[in-house]
């Protein structure tokens, strides 16, 4: 059996994450790379300068092209990098190479990615943070490459509805892929009323109650969401991005940083504190907010943020 973690696979293909949260993240961090070597580019009034920023911007264009294919492609599909050849003593299996790949699962109605971390296939816990790096990433690389909205355009509105799902959405799923499209709960994640996600799935941790540690991956997705769906031509997903958007950096600021200066509720059931939650951790009657990243507040802030664009708006929340 060919083990995509084993030292030799990893060393025959030492930029492929092992999961998809690293996966996610490493694109994600690609788009940026991109974005910045573009804005170099731009300001620079020397020729190599420039060149080496389009240069640059393009080399992280093709990485994301390529590991987002390597994931969205169905199973059996060759996979191989082209221009990758194995090292000395390595044996390359046959192909296809199913080393990564997205699969529906009909009881819990849910796309899982495989090889999945943190409880994502078992408990179907973080998946708005894991898929909101491949939707992200693919509106941004179908900016410049419309043809991949056509070739995995279909992939990218599944992984969509995994984490945002509404009605409209479910309806163009049907419209756009036949009656035989999957159907996904609505709003799965999204707690309407509190006005922020939850990433535990159905696996409780040791937690007193759900999480959603991470306000700015979750952000992350919702942003990925509006901009896949004026890119792609889905209003019903921009739409749907927008208002998961706008509600969720409205319950941040009240809940993890207070911008009303009325959060000092204490409740038998539950006790909340004025104290900002710089992770972004919101739980439902916990004894009081937890920073998962530590307690210094400067690093939790490098930390918890995420290193998306997100992260210096959440900045000054007020």
């Amino acid at each position: 059996t060919w083990d995509m973690t084993s030292d030799t696979t990893q060393s025959y293909y030492p930029f492929l994450p092992k999961d998809t949260y690293g996966a996610g993240k490493q694109m994600g961090a690609l788009v940026q790379y991109a974005h910045a070597a573009e804005a170099a580019a731009e300001a620079s009034d020397h020729p190599f300068h420039r060149h080496q920023g389009k240069a640059q911007a393009e080399a992280a264009r093709e990485a994301v092209g390529h590991m987002l294919r390597m994931w969205l492609a169905a199973p059996g599909t060759s996979k191989t990098p082209s221009d990758l050849s194995p090292p000395k003593g390595v044996t390359v299996p046959p192909e296809p190479y199913p080393f990564y790949y997205f699969a529906w699962e009909p009881h819990y109605r849910s796309m899982l990615g495989f090889p999945g971390s943190y409880g994502s296939t078992t408990a179907l816990n973080d998946h708005h943070f894991h898929y909101g790096y491949f939707i992200g990433s693919a509106a941004w690389l179908a900016t410049k490459n419309p043809a991949f909205i056509e070739e995995y355009g279909g992939m990218i509105d599944l992984l969509v509805a995994d984490v945002g799902c509404t009605e409209r959405i479910q309806q163009y799923l049907r419209k756009s892929q036949g009656d035989e499209a999957p159907t996904f709960p609505i709003q799965r994640y999204f707690d309407v009323y509190e006005g922020h996600p939850y990433a535990t799935g159905f696996q409780v941790p040791s937690l007193p109650g759900p999480q959603n540690e991470a306000a700015t991956e979750a952000l992350n997705s919702w942003i990925g969401m509006v901009l896949w769906g004026r890119i792609a031509g889905r209003k019903e997903i921009e739409e749907a991005g927008i208002y998961l958007l706008s509600t969720h950096a409205a319950s941040i600021a009240e809940y993890c940083f207070n911008v009303g200066a009325d959060l000092t509720v204490d409740e038998a059931a539950c006790t909340v504190t004025a104290t900002p939650d710089a992770d972004g951790n919101i739980g439902n009657c916990r004894a009081s907010f937890v920073n998962f990243s530590g307690s210094v507040p400067d690093a939790v802030l490098s930390k918890a943020k995420g290193g998306t664009p997100v992260s210096v708006e959440l900045s000054n929340p007020g």
